[in-house]
């Protein structure tokens, strides 16, 4: 079980390596004179897309994180008062 973990991790630690590096040919692409418009335009919309993505699931993760902790402080209440 241990090993799986960790060659778990390894593996995503590789594919956020590979995701930074991904971003920077998109921007590299995107900010290239010499590349065509299309591909200058896939790269942006590319680039937009992921970030409202990214954007979109950090506001998910920090609802669940309230709505945890507010499910939490519930709980805690409700033992309190109960003997």
């Amino acid at each position: 079980m241990k090993l799986r973990q960790e060659t778990l991790q390894l593996a995503t630690n590789k594919l956020q390596k590979a995701a930074v590096q991904a971003v920077e040919v998109l921007n590299e692409i995107m900010l290239d004179e010499t590349a065509s418009a299309s591909s200058r335009v896939q790269s942006a919309k590319e680039i937009l897309d992921k970030a409202y993505k990214s954007l979109e699931q950090e506001t998910i993760v920090q609802r669940i994180d309230e709505m945890e902790q507010f499910i939490q402080e519930d709980r805690s209440e409700l033992n309190d008062t109960n003997p």
